[in-house]
């Protein structure tokens, strides 16, 4: 057919990579997330007692995995795969310090490096799969620690 319908991405990249549309997309999630897990967070907080510091980032980081998971097709068509990986991986070497946080992020650090590694074999997907596993050490480390401490 001559064009292309809403929401088909193409298998092959047609021109050279968009790098306006992932920057503004980027920065409308960020936006998004920003909004979402202040206005939910709060409203949570006052609703469930739990400290809005611990709410907010959770709905945050719920908004920033569910735009990844949307454009998920945009990014293994582009090969950007092992790159978000990456991203992921670094992101847990630094939120492992709180476990609600570091351990999805962890997972997702993880499980993206190994579909990026089965689909495109890379050094990138194996730098995001070792950030991954170190903030996942890291992640359980500090949970035992902390429970550890909880119970003296």
């Amino acid at each position: 057919m001559g064009g292309l319908i809403m929401n088909e991405i193409p298998t092959q990249p047609r021109n050279k990579f968009p790098i306006g549309r992932v920057i503004l997309n980027s920065i409308g999630w960020i936006i998004l997330a920003c909004i979402f897990g202040s206005i939910v967070g709060g409203m949570a907080s006052a609703f469930l007692g739990v400290p809005s510091w611990v709410l907010t980032p959770l709905c945050m980081i719920a908004v920033i995995i569910f735009a990844f998971i949307t454009n998920w097709a945009f990014f293994k068509a582009w090969g950007l795969t092992p790159y978000i990986s990456v991203l992921f991986g670094l992101a847990s070497l630094v939120m492992w310090v709180m476990p609600l946080i570091g351990f999805p992020i962890s997972l997702i650090a993880l499980i993206m490096s190994f579909i990026s590694y089965n689909y495109k074999n890379n050094a990138w997907s194996i730098v995001g799969l070792i950030c991954g596993l170190l903030g996942l050490i890291g992640t359980v480390v500090n949970s035992v620690l902390g429970v550890y401490a909880a119970m003296q």
